[in-house]
């Protein structure tokens, strides 16, 4: 990107997968905000999720970028196996707790076979926080220091305890 830049090479549109930083550092972030009022482009059109996420990127929460694609995650359940355990199915509208209060009803061993009531790659419940990794103006680790964090590592330490 450096050396595009260094020859007057601005592209309009980036991919920018591995974080602005490196945009930010070249000035090459540019709000989108103003521009969308302008060309009367209507935000509310768009996943407030995937806005959010976006804005969550840059400190001042500008729009500096459009979401290109949101994954959706959703809770898949085989009613035959809540029927075997005699537990009502999943409904709309779960909090993660009721979610591993569930699973945990599920995990057992039934007619010689071992059930686990939750399987998931472990961000799920970070990408619906909204949160960024790394501050986006300084590039420093959020870990220890974003509270959304906390939450999500309380979560999976609820997880971790039924999984075994």
């Amino acid at each position: 990107m450096q050396e595009l830049y260094a020859a007057d090479v601005v592209p309009d549109v980036l991919l920018a997968f591995t974080g602005q930083k490196p945009l930010e550092d070249l000035e090459m972030v540019y709000p989108l905000d103003e521009m969308l009022e302008a060309y009367g482009f209507d935000i509310g059109t768009l996943d407030p999720a995937a806005v959010a996420e976006i804005r969550a990127r840059d400190a001042q929460g500008r729009l500096v970028g459009m979401p290109q694609e949101m994954g959706y995650i959703g809770l898949y359940y085989n009613k035959e196996i809540f029927d075997k355990f005699g537990v009502e199915y999943p409904r709309d509208e779960m909090t993660w707790d009721e979610v591993l209060d569930l699973a945990k009803q599920m995990t057992a061993e039934r007619d010689g076979v071992k059930y686990r009531g939750l399987e998931f790659g472990v961000d799920a419940p970070l990408l619906q926080l909204s949160v960024t990794k790394t501050d986006p103006e300084s590039g420093d680790v959020l870990l220890t220091k974003e509270p959304k964090f906390t939450q999500y590592m309380e979560l999976m330490k609820n997880i971790m305890k039924f999984r075994g």
